[in-house]
């Protein structure tokens, strides 16, 4: 969504997280049923990496809300914290 887009776009350095990122949409194009879904917000999944450090470089943890859409799954949301390592 536009949303995600801009989301992501706010998070800093996207090279940083381009690991976690690509890990966490790839297990969701493979198995998105297998998320939890959110309580009170219909239809919508979440999937979430931990923090964690890469080098010298600090991975926030990520959390991605998404829908899936019958053959296809929508990104809504992205929220990043800072890393605690």
């Amino acid at each position: 969504s536009k949303e995600f887009t801009e989301q992501l776009s706010q998070i800093g350095n996207p090279k940083a997280i381009d690991e976690s990122l690509n890990a966490l949409t790839w297990g969701i194009s493979k198995c998105a049923e297998d998320f939890d879904s959110v309580p009170g917000a219909a239809g919508i999944r979440v999937a979430k990496t931990d923090s964690t450090k890469w080098g010298s470089k600090a991975i926030p943890k990520l959390t991605v809300f998404f829908r899936i859409g019958g053959a296809h799954v929508d990104l809504l949301w992205i929220e990043a914290e800072k890393p605690s390592c």
